[in-house]
């Protein structure tokens, strides 16, 4: 019987469905944050269509980003920079795993198969916020104007400084015009990693 309870707690925490933190209802926060992920030095190209929520043309205002409350964070616009929060709590975690990336301390889910990178002898993840390192960013919220970068691998100081310099600071932008705008892609993607 303890054999099946973790098996099914593995299989749930795999595929995401252990339960979330309490957020607040959608439209509680309208807030933006710059991201970068990378994989082994390779930038990921969160401007992919998969990653993208889409926009109607018609949305009416206060409606830019969408009404879908599965998606209290999301990116649009084809700018994977820039991730969109639209309610209170709403964590670093959650957001990935909106786009299908899940993640826990030490691993990141990074296909649909499951197969995952995990901190071992070829690298390890880290993660910065506002160029401080934490130990972990899962259930790190999402503030207005964090810029995070999320890194694989066995960077020195200097690949990681280097890494810092590229998160962008394009979410102020966005929160100054009130809007999701869209903004522009400037990512070249880690061959392989987040592929189907």
């Amino acid at each position: 019987m303890q054999k099946m309870f973790a098996a099914a707690l593995l299989l749930a925490f795999a595929f995401g469905c252990v339960q979330q933190p309490q957020f607040g209802a959608y439209g509680s926060a309208h807030e933006h944050a710059d991201f970068k992920m990378y994989v082994n030095v390779q930038a990921i190209d969160f401007s992919a269509e998969k990653y993208q929520t889409e926009i109607p043309h018609d949305a009416q205002a206060g409606e830019e980003c969408g009404n879908d409350t599965s998606r209290l964070a999301h990116l649009h616009g084809w700018d994977g920079n820039v991730v969109h929060k639209h309610a209170t709590g709403v964590t670093w975690g959650y957001f990935f795993g909106t786009i299908g990336i899940n993640m826990s301390d030490s691993c990141i889910f990074v296909r649909k198969d499951g197969t995952a990178l995990c901190d071992a002898k070829f690298g390890s993840w880290r993660y910065f916020v506002n160029g401080k390192e934490v130990k972990q960013i899962r259930n790190v919220e999402i503030m207005n104007l964090d810029r995070v970068l999320i890194t694989y691998g066995q960077a020195d100081k200097t690949e990681i400084a280097a890494q810092l310099e590229t998160v962008t600071s394009k979410a102020a932008s966005e929160d100054a015009n009130g809007t999701c705008a869209s903004g522009e892609a400037n990512a070249s993607a880690a061959e392989g990693y987040f592929d189907s």
